[in-house]
């Protein structure tokens, strides 16, 4: 099958082309001891770069990129991350990044092996259309869909606002010192929210005092976890000081962990943990 998309290649002046690109379809193998199989066709919607794409470039331009093409192959489509349609299913997904012959992809040993969409041994999501393992294709939950539809972003309403009281170091039992922050939670009164043409809302009435004038809007990201669940996570800003109750609905459990999906970031750190490590009011 023939499609549009970009690809690597090892050229010294032209190490990523878009263009015709033939797909394959290799099995592969999610994790050890399952089963290789062969994927099913999916349709890009949204994809996303790889931090690694302009070394990847830079490999290419040295004739160095071999290693990361899928066996076989002298190109390597990137795309690292997204969401597909899969035809046959009816039904939106997100791409899983890692999989291979290892308990666990993201920290294989030595005699283990691993392939990674868009970045190593695997052509990734920057095409048209390609083929996916279907245990990578992770579903979108269905309390989600409105109308037929599927929101591109997807928020929770808490319906409280929690106010940062104190903070305080104190002993956590073992001679190390932790922050502790007191919070009151307070409902919000006529609870309204405005959409904007993005989908993002905002609370009516609420004002936003002393956060900071540059731009800091929201993204709905996905927080990979290899743990187990967490019973009560929450969400902290740490330039406001709230905290926020993450829906179970976005605590989603696979063989490689959790996937929190929905997790509101922007350019700064922020915490998801559970709400016994902070000291919040339910």
């Amino acid at each position: 099958m023939v499609v549009k998309g970009t690809y690597f290649q090892n050229d010294k002046d032209h190490p990523l082309v878009y263009g015709d690109i033939n797909l394959i379809n290799p099995p592969r193998r999610r994790l050890r001891g399952e089963e290789e199989k062969e994927g099913i066709l999916a349709e890009t919607v949204i994809a996303g770069f790889c931090g690694t794409d302009h070394e990847l470039m830079r490999m290419g331009s040295e004739g160095l990129l071999n290693k990361k093409f899928p066996k076989g192959q002298n190109r390597l489509i990137n795309g690292h991350e997204g969401v597909v349609w899969v035809p046959s299913q009816n039904r939106f997904a997100i791409v899983l990044i890692r999989g291979g012959n290892a308990w666990d992809p993201t920290r294989y040993t030595e005699e283990e092996s691993y392939f990674e969409y868009g970045c190593d041994g695997a052509d990734g999501l920057f095409s048209d259309h390609n083929y996916y393992n279907p245990d990578m294709l992770l579903p979108i939950p269905d309390e989600y869909v409105k109308d037929g539809k599927y929101p591109l972003f997807v928020f929770w309403d808490h319906g409280f606002v929690s106010v940062k009281k104190s903070k305080r170091m104190e002993d956590d039992g073992t001679g190390r010192k932790r922050l502790v922050v007191d919070y009151e939670q307070k409902k919000i009164p006529n609870l309204a929210y405005t959409t904007d043409k993005a989908g993002f809302q905002e609370l009516n009435g609420f004002e936003r005092r002393g956060v900071p004038s540059d731009d800091f809007t929201t993204r709905p990201g996905v927080i990979e976890w290899s743990g187990s669940p967490l019973k009560h996570p929450v969400w902290v800003d740490l330039f406001t000081g709230a905290v926020y109750e993450v829906p179970a609905a976005h605590q989603i459990a696979h063989s490689c962990g959790i996937s929190f999906v929905r997790i509101p970031v922007y350019d700064s750190p922020c915490i998801l943990t559970e709400s016994k490590m902070l000291a919040v009011q339910q």
